[in-house]
């Protein structure tokens, strides 16, 4: 059991040890660049030297499947069981 909590720039992991709460900071790297500044840098990487990208397009496709059955689930509250063929 535990959760989690993101505000601005601070993140918090909740949870419990030997009956005890404990809240776990999170926190970015100094100097960090950031995500978006990296993905966009890998892409360029892989488009100009031929890099095979971190994701693919499976990933893709996997996370939209799990996010539309999410979507479904929660429409008709029912379970939904995913369909991994293409």
């Amino acid at each position: 059991e535990g959760g989690a909590s993101y505000r601005g720039d601070a993140g918090k992991l909740l949870t419990e040890k030997f009956m005890r709460p404990i809240d776990t900071e999170l926190g970015t790297p100094q100097n960090d660049e950031g995500a978006r500044l990296r993905l966009s840098r890998h892409f360029l990487e892989c488009i100009r030297e031929g890099k095979q990208p971190l994701t693919t397009a499976m990933t893709g496709f996997t996370s939209n499947l799990v996010l539309d059955a999410i979507y479904e689930s929660s429409r008709t509250g029912q379970e939904v069981k995913l369909d991994w063929t293409i």
